[in-house]
């Protein structure tokens, strides 16, 4: 847990633990308080590892469904939060939220790196990789499998357990460092902004 837990109350009113009622699930932002980013991002990652556990721990060989498709769909909680949290961390920011963001860096990168580095995971992709051109899959699902292999070896999944073991406090410390800067960017350029209080300060100026 990161500072402060959130309470069974918060939880139960979170708006992120359920689909958006709006067109298309558009983000119901007039029920999103600061609060609920915290317990929202905690609730999708335990989620989101239970899902890829579910996929590696069957017994069943790899399959389209089974493997591709059910990584596509894991994930929903913690995809509907980050989708908010950093559209709002760089729009339309205050002092949580980039409380938040520092805290949170190093640890979403982490859980992106248990899903990538996972071996077992990996190894299931891989081998409908190698078969692709015999699964009989549309244009579509091919080339899913084909980018969702690609996105695994770029991010790491087929280098040694020593070397995944660097990649993952590199990508911590980088997760941190980026963070950092693009809040130095965004005060950079809030710091820019000229503000006036009257019309006479815009003499000069045409309508």
């Amino acid at each position: 847990m990161i500072g402060v837990s959130a309470s069974d109350s918060m939880i139960s009113d979170n708006p992120f633990l359920r689909n958006s009622q709006l067109q298309l699930n558009y983000p119901e932002f007039n029920l999103i308080k600061d609060e609920h980013y915290l317990s929202a991002f905690e609730i999708g990652m335990t989620e989101h590892l239970r899902e890829i556990r579910d996929i590696v721990e069957q017994k069943e060989d790899p399959g389209f469904e089974n493997t591709i498709v059910a990584l596509e769909l894991s994930g929903q909680i913690y995809s509907r939060v980050a989708r908010v949290f950093f559209s709002m961390s760089s729009a339309h920011t205050n002092d949580e939220i980039r409380r938040l963001e520092q805290v949170l860096a190093p640890r979403l990168a982490s859980h992106e790196d248990s899903i990538y580095l996972n071996q077992q995971l990996f190894l299931r992709i891989e081998k409908l990789y190698q078969a692709r051109n015999s699964l009989q899959l549309d244009a579509e699902s091919k080339r899913l499998l084909e980018q969702t292999y690609k996105n695994f070896q770029r991010a790491g999944a087929a280098l040694n357990e020593a070397d995944k073991e660097k990649l993952k406090g590199l990508n911590a410390e980088l997760a941190a460092l980026e963070t950092r800067f693009s809040q130095n960017i965004l005060d950079e350029s809030n710091g820019l902004a000229i503000i006036v209080d009257s019309r006479e300060e815009l003499v000069g100026l045409s309508e």
